[in-house]
């Protein structure tokens, strides 16, 4: 049985293919937009209302052309964003758009509309925080451009940087295609020049006044007393007539409920209390006292025996 080998030339055409796409990748420029994945991330998820994670991002360079990795048998959208440093595209896919429009429920270019809008937003606030001073992407009506023509796209060297956002067992693959290097030469320039700092310190130093001398003496302040008479604290006045439930338990059992289910009338249940015990007096389920049943004018009374402090009955 042969097995299947390449041959030399084979191997050769491999091995400058892989050497040419190592020299593509941009490790500076990933890096530093690496920082802006975890803002996306937030937006992201607030915008497809589910957790999502950005896998599979890079940056690369075009040398001039897109790579075939691009060109495929479908249209894409193309985004012109204008930021201050150059002019940028956001691509997306249309099975991507066709996609996401299906699962957030809207028309497709709605939808491809509100992704490029979150991922513009949240690009132009990092690179505010990052420079420390306003990026704003304005983003111009998208393009629908087919795979012959995106090759002219990119007709000087320039960078694409790539977003895989992942969604409830979907993604949608995200293209940011950057004209040239002045994303990269911008942020090399992200401090200010000397002569404008020496100008802002200069203009802090002038605003500097002395300050005056201020006297400051002491001020004490008479002190404040309080009637509280007696009557007024412990008064019970106010609840004198509210009416309270008051309970009268003979004594207690406990049964199970095939027990219960069983009584009939002429039964006997036999309580834990023994004969002569005081009856419990409940107020709110608190205990409040213990009395001795008595008759008074043919009804049950109750002659109390022991009682709790006031303290305990305005507690229960």
């Amino acid at each position: 049985m042969s097995e299947f080998q390449f041959t030399q030339a084979e191997m050769n055409a491999l091995s400058a293919q892989n050497r040419q796409m190592d020299s593509l990748f941009d490790q500076k420029l990933t890096e530093l937009l690496q920082g802006a994945n975890f803002l996306l991330e937030k937006h992201m998820i607030k915008f497809f209302g589910t957790p999502i994670s950005i896998d599979g991002f890079y940056a690369e360079r075009t040398q001039g052309h897109l790579t075939k990795l691009y060109a495929e048998d479908e249209a894409i959208y193309a985004y012109p964003v204008n930021f201050q440093f150059s002019t940028s595209f956001v691509l997306i896919h249309t099975r991507d758009a066709e996609e996401m429009a299906g699962f957030l429920n809207v028309d497709l270019v709605r939808a491809v509309d509100l992704l490029v809008e979150e991922f513009v937003n949240t690009v132009s606030e990092f690179l505010t925080e990052l420079t420390g001073y306003w990026h704003y992407g304005n983003i111009l009506p998208v393009n629908k451009i087919p795979p012959a023509q995106l090759g002219s796209m990119s007709s000087v060297p320039s960078h694409i940087v790539h977003y895989n956002i992942c969604f409830n067992s979907s993604s949608v693959e995200l293209f940011w295609l950057l004209q040239g290097d002045k994303l990269l030469e911008g942020m090399d320039k992200k401090t200010e020049s000397p002569i404008v700092g020496r100008q802002v310190r200069n203009r802090r130093a002038v605003n500097i006044k002395k300050p005056k001398v201020v006297q400051i003496e002491s001020f004490e302040f008479d002190s404040l007393t309080v009637d509280q008479p007696e009557s007024a604290r412990h008064s019970m006045e106010i609840v004198s007539d509210v009416t309270i439930p008051v309970i009268a338990e003979l004594g207690t059992t406990t049964m199970n409920l095939d027990e219960i289910m069983k009584l009939k009338s002429g039964d006997v249940i036999t309580l834990q209390k023994a004969a002569g015990d005081p009856a419990d007096v409940y107020v709110f389920d608190q205990n409040i006292a213990s009395a001795e049943i008595m008759v008074v004018d043919d009804h049950l009374g109750l002659r109390i025996l022991e009682i709790d402090s006031n303290l305990n009955r305005i507690k229960s």
